[in-house]
């Protein structure tokens, strides 16, 4: 997806900010697994909602829900105070961001690749399961950046989020997404090409 879009020509919004969903109240793998949710939904969208309101008024920004691909907003009540969610087109929608709003999705490759800032969100109720605290917590690392508690007083350091620390984020793709060295191929295309040489 992100060889096919990388060289091709786009105008970014540097007031654009994409929040990377998780679907954290309705994921369904809590069913799948036996788990319960990590947040309800009664704590966790009001606390986005105060964040996104206070980013868009704050620094006039306007926020866009890139909906996690499983997700049925569809079914439930408007979540996210009437901002744009969009299913399905999450690479774009980061391409042509100024910056990225997270907690640990593996979106936020896209977010890396494309060298958009990160701020990285945890909520008090996500504060209270270890597991999610410590993901968010250690993807922020990574990052060079620090989670906002956006259930916390916000004062937020505009100026700091919306850097790129090129050290850090070469780090990150390093381990993540792609060896130096490696062929700009996608993975399918590097083992078939691997199997011809075995084969032959």
């Amino acid at each position: 997806m992100y060889l096919n879009e990388r060289d091709r020509p786009v105008s970014a919004d540097a007031k654009l900010g994409v929040f990377l969903d998780e679907y954290l109240p309705f994921h369904p793998d809590y069913d799948r697994l036996g788990l319960t949710a990590f947040s309800s939904a009664d704590a966790y969208y009001p606390a986005l909602r105060r964040f996104f309101d206070f980013l868009e008024h704050e620094h006039v920004v306007r926020i866009v829900i890139a909906a996690h691909p499983h997700s049925r907003y569809e079914d439930h009540p408007d979540y996210f105070g009437g901002r744009l969610v969009v299913k399905g087109q999450t690479l774009e929608l980061v391409r042509k961001a100024g910056f990225v709003i997270a907690h640990s999705s593996t979106a936020l490759n896209f977010a890396v690749l494309f060298r958009k800032p990160v701020v990285f969100v945890t909520t008090d109720s996500l504060q209270q399961n270890q597991r999610v605290a410590r993901s968010i917590r250690v993807m922020a690392s990574w990052l060079g950046k620090t989670p906002i508690n956006v259930d916390a007083p916000l004062g937020v350091d505009w100026e700091r989020e919306l850097t790129v620390d090129e050290k850090a984020y070469a780090r990150y793709r390093e381990a993540y997404i792609k060896k130096a060295g490696s062929p700009d191929k996608p993975a399918w295309q590097i083992v078939a090409d691997h199997l011809k040489t075995v084969k032959a």
